[in-house]
């Protein structure tokens, strides 16, 4: 009876296990269809992440490309503009040129021909305007402009100089009791239909000539520092053009006079006498800062001398407290007078 007991239970057991539920997708036969299911989503969603990263990865690549538009450092529309103006007809004889660059203009660079390299610092400017002389005989102007980010821009233009060596100017500086004047000289193979002249950036003048090969005119010197351009054209309209830094100064004025007894002189400069050294018959006589009277603002200064009987000499060198410049030196301005009479 204990036997048939246990395989009574037994058979209890393997009832049960019929009765376990079937749950949805492990029926059998059914393995490898749920397998596939699987790798779909697992493919689907390996693809949305990769759809994803692109998305993203784009939205940043057009906030960086924006970001250095915004700089103006990445596209062609923000490099620097350079444009060239040249009339072949005029007798300027020279080039516009204009620049303009958002980042601001670092420097612009000039070749003429297969000259050297000339360059010009602009610190940053957004916008620059500039003429330029053509130099004699040049065929073409390369111009190079780079602005702040490191962008560069060229341009080139042909040209053709109407500048001649056939013409030359000469100018120079002459004494006056008011104000210095300045001799222009030209000399041309042509005979000369004008000249035109202008001190810095003032109005040009004109003087014209008698259409011979010589020309000569004097005019005023400005007082002080001052850039002087002179042009030259021919009957062939050829030109020349003279640019040059002139110091007006003024010298100082000696005025001597005399009566039946005396020699009388006087010593004047707007900017004050520095100092003055007489010599009247031999003897020496200085007004500087060793004088007991010396007062270097002082514009006007007289001396007068006895005259002994029969030929007086006298020499006078005297020096303004105006500077000029001399073969490349500062030096005050001075005049020397020479004279005798006789008692």
């Amino acid at each position: 009876e204990n036997t048939i007991n246990k395989d009574n239970n037994n058979s209890k057991k393997k009832n049960n296990l019929s009765n376990i539920p079937k749950y949805s997708g492990i029926e059998k036969g059914n393995s490898t269809g749920n397998s596939i299911d699987i790798k779909k989503i697992i493919i689907f969603f390996g693809a949305a992440l990769v759809i994803f990263g692109i998305i993203i990865g784009l939205i940043f690549a057009v906030r960086l490309l924006k970001k250095k538009n915004d700089n103006g450092t990445a596209t062609s529309e923000n490099k620097p503009q350079v444009s060239i103006t040249y009339d072949e007809n005029s007798i300027d004889n020279s080039i516009a040129v204009q620049l303009s660059s958002e980042a601001g203009i670092d420097k612009i660079t000039y070749i003429w021909d297969d000259g050297e390299p000339i360059t010009e610092n602009l610190d940053g400017k957004k916008a620059y305007e500039v003429k330029k002389d053509i130099p004699a005989g040049a065929t073409k102007v390369i111009i190079e402009v780079t602005d702040l980010n490191g962008q560069t821009t060229t341009s080139e233009q042909i040209v053709s100089s109407s500048v001649t060596d056939d013409i030359q100017i000469k100018i120079a500086l002459t004494g006056g009791e008011d104000e210095n004047k300045l001799k222009i000289t030209v000399d041309s193979e042509t005979p000369i239909q004008y000249i035109t002249y202008k001190w810095n950036d003032e109005e040009e003048k004109n003087v014209v000539s008698q259409n011979e090969e010589e020309f000569e005119t004097v005019i005023d010197v400005k007082r002080g520092e001052n850039q002087i351009f002179i042009t030259a054209v021919d009957a062939n309209n050829k030109t020349n053009t003279l640019k040059q830094m002139i110091f007006g100064v003024k010298q100082p004025v000696i005025e001597v006079t005399r009566d039946e007894e005396r020699l009388y002189m006087k010593v004047t400069h707007d900017k004050g006498i520095k100092s003055i050294e007489y010599d009247v018959n031999g003897q020496i006589y200085t007004y500087d800062e060793k004088y007991s009277g010396y007062d270097p603002n002082q514009i006007e200064v007289e001396f007068s001398f006895v005259l002994n009987d029969g030929e007086n000499t006298v020499i006078i060198k005297a020096i303004s407290n105006e500077e000029t410049i001399e073969n490349g030196e500062r030096k005050n301005t001075e005049t020397t007078y020479r004279g005798k009479c006789t008692k």
